[in-house]
């Protein structure tokens, strides 16, 4: 209806009820619809996938963010973490991040990250605490590959399994200088059941030419 298709998504959110019980469907299904509309010969968006309820009592929810150039040049494209294997290793299809150049900015889009070590398998299996120190190691490392830090976050979730476990959060964060993230904290079920944290983030930084492009 907007005159776009799939390879104009750059990001997805999708909220899904008991996810634990057909997570490994959704993955099948997804490859599936990926392959059928070439979404895999073009770029993977970024993604986040965590369990909710919803208002509508649907099964599942989602979410897209599409962008279409009009006049001014626009190029998106994936980021490798420099401290994760890609999602497609082990059968999740998306990238852990997704840049969108715009002529006077740079948008970073982070996927939903939790505690998974460079093969792919969870770290710190029942110690939230650790799993936060390790997936605020893995995204900070994400936005610095990309010349951003914390400080360029401009929104962001933070997702726990647990919600007695949110305060943790907040003590890393004032151990960490971070105590302004714009980040909002959730309680909803990661794609894991020894997952007990996830977060999500968008960065934001200005070109490098941006004076000369507004000049």
């Amino acid at each position: 209806a907007g005159g776009m298709d799939m390879s104009h998504v750059v990001r997805r959110w999708v909220w899904m009820e008991d996810i634990l019980d057909w997570y490994e469907d959704f993955n099948r299904i997804r490859r599936g619809f990926f392959t059928e509309h070439g979404v895999y010969d073009r770029m993977l968006p970024a993604s986040t996938l965590v369990g909710d309820r919803n208002a509508a009592g649907a099964a599942i929810i989602a979410d897209v963010l599409a962008i279409q150039p009009l006049d001014a040049p626009v190029s998106t494209s994936t980021v490798r973490s420099p401290l994760q294997c890609p999602a497609e290793d082990y059968g999740s299809s998306f990238s852990r991040a997704v840049e969108v150049n715009f002529p006077d900015c740079r948008y970073l889009y982070v996927s939903g990250t939790a505690s998974i070590d460079a093969d792919g398998a969870t770290l710190h299996v029942g110690d939230t605490a650790a799993q936060i120190d390790r997936t605020f190691e893995v995204v900070g490392a994400l936005l610095a590959s990309r010349g951003m830090t914390w400080r360029d976050v401009t929104r962001g979730i933070a997702y726990f399994r647990n919600a007695v476990d949110a305060p943790l959060y907040h003590q890393y964060c004032r151990e960490h200088g971070l105590t302004d993230l714009p980040v909002i904290v959730a309680e909803s079920t990661i794609c894991r059941d020894d997952l007990l944290f996830e977060i999500q983030v968008d960065g934001i930084t200005r070109q490098p030419d941006v004076a000369h492009f507004l000049s």
